[in-house]
């Protein structure tokens, strides 16, 4: 153990010098021409315990060194942010301060989805407030709108010569369903359909989904099936979000020979929960060279009172075996360092 923790110690302190030199220039700047790095995050609340506390103007304070670097980042929001008034009927409510947003300045280029369960908390004017509100700090939502048309458009980025497009999806879109607002259905002919469109438009196709079940650290069978769908029809790399827990990883067979990235759930990020395996969390950095998935790499983070921090050694040495031995189900290991690897 004490081998390990020296081993631990040694790459993180080598991670942070590395993540430290990023920060003298603007990103965009520090990568050559058709390199792209996106930064993969799971659910952001910036709710309940969040909103009320002191730490909401700074949640990502402990964590930004090791987003730096990064071209683009993209997450979950797992909240309505608005001052409309949430609906009664609901048995959980999740809805932030339109003030909120600021915690999200100085963070890299920023995708956050709103295909969720909880985006629609505050009816339609609450999805159309949180929309507006992450405009208003120049943040890109996707998988939600007043029409279907809307909720499937992708966010379309040009990124060092290369086209990023981002589409999200989730599985409940019908469970919270109101007037005036429409989510991103996660069915599979949906799928098909918007990640084809946006597979015309872009270089590389990143998909989104809110899926499969909360506290569950094993994907189900149409998570899988999703994923294949959207890959099948372009995408390169997948997220998943919902349950609130890691998940693992799988590799599949891509178009024009590529491989594409399933992450099935990269668990919470800012999240108030008082649940040990609820707060172990990663930062899943994807590189890509032209359109095609360069490396990989699952850095582990912790959540203390809410907000995500590096993990310790020992801390990340956990979460790395535990991803490593999900991902081994589906013929993929993350070693010792976080870069993942394929074991067929």
């Amino acid at each position: 153990m004490r081998g390990r923790t020296q081993y631990f110690t040694r790459y993180w302190v080598s991670l942070a010098a590395a993540i430290f030199s990023t920060t003298l220039a603007p990103s965009s700047a520090a990568q050559p021409a058709h390199r792209v790095v996106i930064a993969a995050v799971g659910d952001i609340s910036l709710a309940r315990g969040i909103a009320t506390s002191k730490r909401s103007e700074n949640v990502f304070g402990g964590i930004r060194p090791l987003l730096s670097g990064a071209d683009v980042m993209f997450g979950n929001l797992e909240c309505a942010v608005s001052s409309s008034p949430t609906r009664r009927k609901l048995p959980v409510t999740l809805r932030a301060n339109p003030k909120a947003v600021a915690a999200f300045t100085g963070l890299p280029p920023l995708v956050l989805s709103v295909a969720n369960n909880h985006s629609l908390d505050c009816g339609a004017q609450g999805l159309t407030d949180t929309i507006a509100s992450l405009r208003s700090e120049g943040i890109h939502a996707v998988g939600g709108g007043p029409s279907l048309a809307d909720a499937q458009r992708p966010v379309i980025m040009p990124v060092n010569g290369l086209r990023i497009a981002v589409v999200a999806f989730s599985e409940f879109s019908a469970i919270r369903q109101v007037p005036g607002a429409t989510i991103s259905p996660a069915t599979v002919p949906s799928v098909r359909e918007t990640v084809s469109r946006a597979a015309k438009q872009a270089d590389v196709v990143v998909a989104s989904f809110h899926w499969g079940i909360e506290g569950q650290q094993t994907p189900t069978d149409h998570q899988r099936a999703l994923a294949r769908a959207a890959v099948a029809s372009g995408a390169i790399l997948v997220i998943g979000s919902h349950p609130h827990v890691l998940q693992g990883l799988e590799w599949l067979p891509a178009r024009h020979g590529r491989r594409a990235l399933v992450a099935y759930s990269l668990g919470n990020f800012v999240f108030d929960s008082r649940r040990q395996e609820m707060n172990r969390t990663a930062i899943l950095r994807v590189t890509f060279e032209r359109n095609s998935i360069k490396l990989a790499e699952f850095v582990p983070v912790v959540i203390q009172h809410g907000c995500p921090h590096p993990a310790t050694p020992d801390e990340a040495a956990r979460i790395l075996t535990l991803v490593s031995h999900f991902s081994s189900k589906f013929g993929a290991k993350v070693n010792g360092t976080g870069e993942l690897k394929s074991l067929r």
